[in-house]
């Protein structure tokens, strides 16, 4: 599951490359009123050019991607057909759902035996003193460097 440009694939249900991939509307949806798709076999010359004939197939791919709204009968799909399929996209969300928010162990990950670690005597302060001064002092060295302006970084570009 995803947007609708993702090419993941649910590895959960041995069905839903079949629900997924399945219609939405049936393929008399354009009748009374609806989008009219027998323009599409006209022919361009060849001698109109590339650009044309490519332009026309992205014209095609669009209108063959629309889905006239106004055309759509109520009857086209029951309501039991509705109502399968939204528990069937529920179940879906709710097992993405769950499995991605299984709290993970932070304390232990890295660590094949937490117990000793846990248990190993304190770090003595004289190492923690030692390290705040050593901190302390590349701080300070770090806010005394001056940069000087020598030169400049972009300069003019021309060509003899």
């Amino acid at each position: 599951m995803g947007c609708c440009f993702s090419n993941d694939e649910n590895k959960h249900s041995p069905e839903s490359e079949s629900e997924e991939s399945r219609r939405l509307l049936s393929e008399g949806s354009s009748e009374n009123g609806g989008f009219d798709t027998t323009y599409h076999t006209m022919q361009i010359d060849s001698s109109s050019g590339d650009e044309q004939s490519a332009l026309l197939k992205i014209v095609q791919r669009t209108a063959d991607r629309v889905i006239d709204v106004s055309a759509i009968n109520s009857t086209n799909m029951e309501y039991q057909d509705l109502a399968d399929r939204e528990n069937q996209y529920r179940q879906k969300l709710n097992l993405t759902l769950s499995s991605s928010l299984q709290k993970k162990k932070i304390l232990t990950v890295g660590i094949r035996d937490p117990q000793a670690v846990l248990s190993s005597p304190l770090i003595d302060s004289k190492f923690i003193t030692l390290v705040q001064q050593a901190a302390l002092a590349a701080n300070n060295a770090v806010s005394e460097i001056k940069i000087q302006h020598k030169e400049n970084l972009v300069v003019p570009f021309t060509v003899p």
